[in-house]
């Protein structure tokens, strides 16, 4: 699981997921957890995502630039092993480790400032493996908007997906990572 950015060159990139119009009553586990900032800048933007383990170490970390709906081809990702420490995620206000306990949308995050004054973040949980999804829009590092969502689901993934969430729980079993591939 991780998140990516596309241009709006690449349609195939654009999941329509089905909004929820409320949580649901049963939440699957937490699997994962991404951060996304989007920076402005003076003449373009920073997309700037992470994603963390459900222990809430960094696995991924991924920066662009773009400008009119254009990303500058020159990014910057960066796959992690597990307990390794850079530097280059605080610059944009990504923690290296999420304190993840309890309800994420209740309590908040403490998330490292960034110096422009512009910035739009979303907290993103991934539940059951990107099965269901909480996306909150987070100001001051508290939320403003949440919605729960239900991605689209391909024929391919109906095939293909057993046999990944097999693998998914095979690799938490073993404790290995399963964020930022």
């Amino acid at each position: 699981m991780k998140i990516n950015v596309f241009d709006n060159g690449y349609a195939q990139a654009y999941d329509k997921p089905t909004v929820l119009p409320a949580a649901p009553e049963a939440v699957p586990p937490l699997t994962s957890v991404s951060l996304v900032r989007v920076i402005h800048n003076e003449a373009d933007y920073t997309l700037v995502t992470a994603d963390y383990e459900a222990s809430g170490e960094l696995r991924n970390f991924h920066v662009a630039r773009a400008n009119s709906g254009k990303i500058d081809p020159a990014t910057d990702e960066v796959s992690y092993p597990l307990n390794s420490r850079d530097p280059r995620p605080e610059k944009y206000g990504l923690p290296s480790t999420l304190k993840i306990d309890g309800d994420l949308s209740r309590n908040g995050l403490r998330l490292p400032s960034v110096r422009e004054s512009d910035v739009a973040t979303w907290l993103i949980q991934f539940h059951d493996f990107g099965k269901l999804i909480h996306q909150q829009q987070l100001r001051e590092d508290v939320p403003v908007s949440s919605r729960w969502l239900k991605p689209s689901v391909t024929e391919e993934e109906h095939t293909i997906g057993p046999e990944c969430d097999s693998r998914f729980r095979q690799q938490l079993s073993m404790g290995l990572p399963t964020t930022g591939y």
